[in-house]
């Protein structure tokens, strides 16, 4: 299983124009996810999705948000990326987070769950921008609150 999830992670990587292509770290299993950008996984380590941002608590459409990432990802395998920067200032792994082929991270802001996060943005910044310009347009999730 591992062999195919390296396999996959590697054709999507080096099928990106400019990208470089690292190698995934994973698979592991998703164990809790705590609201719609942070999760955690089997080996003690803490998720921030990088390049994102969902509703907080008491926000417009943070239940959501929250519902949407343990949806994709609970209890299921998934490979992290690196990008522009290891962890945060709370020690939380920052990554690209792909589950069974789907970019999490991509998918939340395309569907209306998250906003890019402007303030931390990662390599896929025009990517992600140009996906919420269209959720934008289309009000969905979060943009119809």
């Amino acid at each position: 299983m591992k062999i195919v999830y390296l396999l996959f992670f590697i054709l999507i990587t080096g099928c990106m124009t400019g990208s470089t292509v690292y190698e995934p770290e994973g698979p592991y299993k998703v164990t809790k996810v705590l609201d719609g950008d942070t999760l955690d996984v089997n080996n003690g380590e803490r998720i921030r999705l990088i390049g994102i941002n969902t509703p907080e608590k008491n926000e417009c459409y943070y239940k959501e948000a929250t519902e949407e990432l343990k949806k994709l990802t609970e209890g299921k395998v998934i490979l992290l990326e690196i990008d522009n920067a290891d962890k945060d200032k709370y020690g939380r792994l920052l990554r690209v987070v792909y589950v069974k082929g789907i970019n999490v991270n991509s998918h939340m802001i395309e569907k209306g769950f998250a906003r890019v996060f402007d303030e931390f943005p990662s390599l896929d910044y025009n990517s992600l921008k140009q996906l919420e310009k269209i959720a934008k347009e289309k009000n969905l999730g979060l943009w119809n609150c």
